[in-house]
């Protein structure tokens, strides 16, 4: 198989916060995307919502935050479900360690350290959550995109196992069963629909009893049409956009004759 690393046409930086891909022979920038806490193609608190209410009979729950960058995407979920088991008085350890995964060893690296790359529009969110973030002094070089340094603490920081990988070698490790994989706003970044397809193809082929895919709006543009190749498979809207359920798969009984 032919992925993104591979991508012949474009030239990826993922060395911050901020994707950007350009074409190879122009230098032209094709797309661009970047993360945030709270990031507001996602109904957080719906989302939470709707994993305590669908896995409140399931002992543990596997989640895996892809193309995580900095962690502010697996970050803004633990926050919710820990407000929402918080208001509901109920234990939600069964979602963690949530499992976030990035291609840049950079990220990663940072993201481990507890570290957060922020723009100064961001730093009023996290002023918000003092028992979870603290600033620094810290500063990182311009191409991070970010204005501030600041530290995760560990009663946040521990929710979140950070890892350096690609989505498209990692996925045969994820878990079949009462899973939820965060795949939002990077398909744009694969190689044309024939490398999209194939990506989600396995995610229909791997994810089966009770699991959950949570795409990005980048994910319903023209240019990348994910949405309906996750359709034709099998996998339904919920009443979160960009959730989906994934397809209920037929089971092969055997007949036992005695």
């Amino acid at each position: 198989m032919i992925y993104a690393l591979n991508n012949t046409s474009s030239n990826i930086n993922f060395t911050s916060n901020l994707r950007c891909v350009y074409n190879r022979s122009t230098n032209a920038l094709k797309y661009m995307n970047t993360t945030k806490l709270f990031r507001q193609d996602l109904d957080w608190d719906g989302f939470a919502e709707l994993l305590i209410s669908k896995y409140k009979d399931v002992d543990k729950v596997n989640i895996y935050s892809y193309a995580c960058s900095d962690g502010s995407e697996p970050y803004s979920l633990v926050i919710k479900l820990l407000e929402k088991s918080e208001k509901l008085k109920i234990n939600c350890d069964k979602f963690f360690p949530i499992r976030a995964k990035d291609i840049d060893k950079k990220m990663i690296s940072l993201a481990s350290d507890g570290l957060l790359p922020v723009h100064k529009t961001e730093e009023n969110i996290l002023k918000k959550y003092p028992h979870y973030f603290i600033k620094t002094n810290l500063k990182l070089p311009e191409n991070y995109g970010s204005d501030a340094v600041w530290k995760v603490k560990p009663l946040l920081r521990n929710k979140v196992i950070f890892q350096q990988n690609d989505i498209t070698r990692d996925i045969y490790s994820v878990k079949p069963d009462n899973t939820v994989v965060m795949a939002r706003n990077f398909w744009i970044y694969l190689d044309g629909d024939a490398q999209r397809n194939v990506l989600a193809k396995d995610l229909h082929t791997l994810l089966r009893k009770n699991s959950m895919l949570v795409t990005g709006n980048s994910e319903n543009i023209i240019q990348c049409d994910v949405v309906s190749m996750l359709e034709k498979l099998g996998f339904s809207k919920t009443h979160i956009n960009n959730v989906f359920e994934a397809p209920v798969k037929k089971q092969n009984f055997k007949w036992i004759y005695y």
